[in-house]
C-alpha cells in the first residue's frame, strides 16, 4: 500500500477522480503525519482557508478539514505517512458556468512518510514567478519543469529569481540565509510555507537575529549560509551557481534541531 485518496471523506473511485483531475483548478498543502501529529497544523488549514476565500470566495471551515484529514489517517493506518489535502472546483459545463460558485471538493492523499534529504543542495537560479505566488494553487508544471531542467545541467534545484535578480522561492520550497548578524528571508513575492513560519516562531524563541530583506544574487558572497525549508523539514544548501558555502555540520544540526522542535498537534483533537 503505498498512495490511497479520499474525496469528502469517502474513498476516491476512478470516476469521480477522473473528474477531479480534469478540472485542474484548485489549491493543496501537504502536511507529514508523525504518530498521528502535525507540525504546524492550524497553519495548514489556514492556508487551506485563506486560500479557498481568495480563489472562489467561500469559506471551507476549519473543522471539516481537519476531519477529512483525521478520517483519511485512520483509513489508511500508518501512524506516520504524507497527507495531501487539496481542494478542487468543479464548474457547470454550461458556457455561464465560470459565472456560478463551483461546486467544491475535497481530496485527501496519503503517501509513505517524506523527510528531508542531509546532503546539501546544488542550486541554479531560474527567472521566473509563479502566478499569484501567495496561494500555493495546483499549477505545478512550471515548478517541476524547472527543477527537472536544473537536474539536467547538473544541479539538483531550481531557485526563482525576477528579472533584476531578487530571489524569491525555490520550485517547491522557501529559502533562509545566514549572516553574521543572524537569518535573513527573502522579501520578494513568494509562498510563505508553513515551515518558515515555524522556523520563524523557534528562531525568535532561541534569541536569533532575523529580518525579511531583498536579497539579490550578486549579495550572496555576503552570506555564509543557505537553507531550503518546506514542510518535510530543513536541508542545507551548499551551492547556488558559483557561490559556494562549506558544510558546517554543527550549526546544521542546530538548524534541524530548530526545525524538530516545532510543537506536534495530535490530529485528533480528542474529547
Amino acid at each position: 500500500m503505498t498512495t490511497r485518496a479520499w474525496i469528502d471523506g469517502r474513498a476516491a473511485g476512478a470516476d469521480a477522480l477522473a473528474a477531479l483531475m480534469a478540472a485542474g483548478e484548485g489549491h493543496f498543502t501537504t502536511l507529514q503525519v508523525r504518530n498521528g501529529a502535525v507540525q504546524g497544523l492550524p497553519l495548514h488549514l489556514q492556508r487551506l482557508g485563506v486560500a479557498n476565500r481568495s480563489l472562489f470566495g467561500q469559506d471551507l471551515g476549519t473543522g471539516p478539514l481537519r476531519d477529512a484529514l483525521l478520517a483519511a489517517w485512520l483509513a489508511d493506518g500508518r501512524p506516520s505517512c504524507t497527507l495531501r489535502a487539496s481542494v478542487h472546483a468543479l464548474r457547470l459545463a454550461a458556457p455561464d458556468g465560470d459565472r456560478a460558485s463551483p461546486t467544491l471538493r475535497v481530496l485527501v492523499t496519503t503517501a509513505p512518510a517524506n523527510h528531508p534529504g542531509r546532503t546539501p543542495l546544488s542550486v541554479k537560479t531560474v527567472r521566473y514567478c509563479r502566478h499569484m505566488p501567495e496561494v500555493k494553487h495546483l499549477g505545478l508544471f512550471p515548478l517541476l519543469h524547472h527543477r527537472r531542467v536544473a537536474r539536467a545541467a547538473g544541479f539538483d534545484d531550481a531557485l526563482f529569481v525576477d528579472r533584476a535578480g531578487v530571489i524569491s522561492e525555490g520550485s517547491l520550497w522557501n529559502i533562509g540565509f545566514r549572516s553574521a548578524e543572524g537569518i535573513v528571508w527573502p522579501q520578494a513575492r513568494a509562498l510563505r510555507g508553513t515551515r518558515q513560519q515555524l522556523l520563524e516562531a523557534a528562531f525568535a524563541e532561541a534569541g536569533v537575529a532575523q529580518r525579511h530583506a531583498t536579497v539579490h544574487v550578486n549579495a550572496l558572497p555576503a552570506f555564509t549560509g543557505a537553507f531550503a525549508t518546506n514542510a518535510r523539514g530543513v536541508q542545507p544548501i551548499a551551492s547556488i551557481d558559483g557561490v559556494a558555502w562549506p558544510d558546517d555540520g554543527p550549526w546544521q544540526d542546530w538548524l534541524r534541531a530548530r526545525a524538530d522542535a516545532s510543537p506536534w498537534e495530535p490530529l485528533d483533537p480528542g474529547p
